[in-house]
């Protein structure tokens, strides 16, 4: 059976409901228990194309009108929905029951050198081979992955890129792919063939000059000539791009804006740079909490005049878009919501952070890795909270100043990030409020 003759949801019981995911459109929706029938078809869109043949007065007319539980509309079994997911470990508030995204780095090696990267580069003798990672999917497909990102490195160095994405697809997983978009004519004809359901490539810089201080030179004309072709494969598509000094202005993001409209891209991704960079030097290039409210206020305006959606993070004015999978319910995805296996099989919360780096302190890494795949079983890992903590126990990480803040205390934003210095649950170094 392929993909496209699989039902088009999965469901997955949690703590207090159950994930519904869409495998066409890459969407979950979140159903909590005590919703009437009536509100969750409304929540699923109520598209007979989608499967969910029941208007809500059809429900009712069949004695099922106000549910206890989303789950029985499941175990009904009258929608295109594959079988319940239900993990054997306890459902608890505090992480998902297992990742709603999982960003495999398949590679270390990378045709780019950018100064930004967390990634540091390596020979591929110990990399994951395709029949273990196949092996190593079919046990989170099982669990309740919904979304696999193919990402590295720059994952098309992998010869057999291709035939790992097309084993992914056959099992059933939305599938994305982070690049670089550097190709060879070869490798942008399989990319335009193959099962990719979401294409993630990174600029910047709206022109060649911005791009080439991070990426080098001569890369921009090539990614905007790839995004010219990929917008003909019909798939999304979103650029990643670093926000630091010299590109976080209004004027800076226009260009970039404006690159994204042309080429038919669904959302441009504003990624603050982070302290882990394959040249130290690149962390002066860190915006101030008074650069980045200014970048904010730029997006904001962006937002009105460009129909792509903007995404970032410590969006304390609500402009950014929200992530079609992760809830990000109190904090970060990382560590709650998704994870990161290496390629050498092991698993963590978040790439930016010491555990991305083999030769970083042993005892800073190992408060970031959680476990290695190859070793473990990925549900016995996942669900000892314990390896977890620098992501899951927010008394201790989630900064104090946050847990009194009105902007956390509403979900207008999700505290300070962990892996931005040395102290896990420090203020974050992009909160701007103390200056209002």
């Amino acid at each position: 059976m392929t993909a496209r003759e699989m039902p088009r949801y999965r469901a997955r019981k949690e703590w207090n409901g159950l994930d519904l995911f869409d495998r066409d459109e890459g969407r979950l929706t979140y159903i909590s228990l005590g919703s009437t029938l009536a509100e969750t078809l409304l929540k699923w869109g109520m598209k007979d194309a989608g499967g969910l043949r029941y208007s809500a007065a059809q429900g009712v007319a069949n004695g099922i009108g106000d549910i206890g539980d989303p789950v029985d509309l499941v175990k009904l079994g009258r929608w295109n929905v594959e079988s319940l997911i239900d993990t054997p470990y306890p459902k608890v508030p505090e992480y998902a029951s297992a990742p709603r995204r999982i960003y495999w780095e398949l590679t270390r090696r990378c045709n780019l050198n950018c100064r930004s990267c967390f990634n540091r580069q390596g020979g591929i003798s110990d990399e994951m081979a395709q029949s273990t990672i196949l092996k190593l999917a079919k046990q989170l497909y099982s669990a309740g992955v919904y979304e696999i990102r193919c990402t590295g490195g720059e994952p098309t160095q992998r010869d057999d890129l291709f035939e790992i994405m097309e084993g992914l697809y056959q099992m059933g997983f939305y599938i994305s792919l982070a690049s670089n978009g550097i190709y060879s004519e070869e490798t942008l004809q399989k990319l335009m063939k193959s099962p990719v359901d979401w294409i993630i490539l990174s600029i910047d810089g709206g022109c060649e000059d911005a791009n080439a201080e991070i990426r080098g030179p001569g890369n921009f004309a090539r990614v905007v000539s790839t995004l010219k072709v990929l917008r003909e494969k019909g798939c999304r598509i979103r650029i990643n791009t670093l926000i630091r000094r010299g590109h976080f202005r209004y004027h800076h993001l226009k260009g970039l804006a404006e690159i994204c409209e042309e080429h038919g891209v669904e959302s441009l991704n504003c990624i603050p740079l982070r302290p882990m960079t394959n040249d130290p030097t690149t962390r002066d290039l860190q915006l101030t909490p008074a650069e980045f409210k200014e970048f904010i206020m730029g997006l904001k305006q962006l937002k009105q005049e460009y129909n792509i959606k903007f995404v970032t993070t410590l969006d304390l004015e609500l402009t950014s878009e929200q992530d079609r999978i992760y809830l990000k319910d109190r904090s970060c995805a990382a560590g709650r919501e998704g994870a990161v296996i290496s390629p050498q099989g092991d698993i963590y919360g978040c790439s930016y952070s010491p555990a991305s780096d083999p030769d970083a302190v042993v005892e800073i890494r190992q408060r970031y890795v959680a476990g290695n795949l190859l070793e473990e079983d990925f549900l016995t890992v996942w669900n000892d909270s314990s390896r977890w903590a620098i992501y899951r126990d927010l008394e201790i990480y989630k900064n104090a100043k946050c847990k009194t803040c009105d902007y956390y205390l509403r979900r207008r934003c999700i505290g300070n990030c962990p892996i931005m210095k040395e102290d896990p649950g420090a203020f974050d170094p992009y909160c701007y409020l103390h200056l209002i």
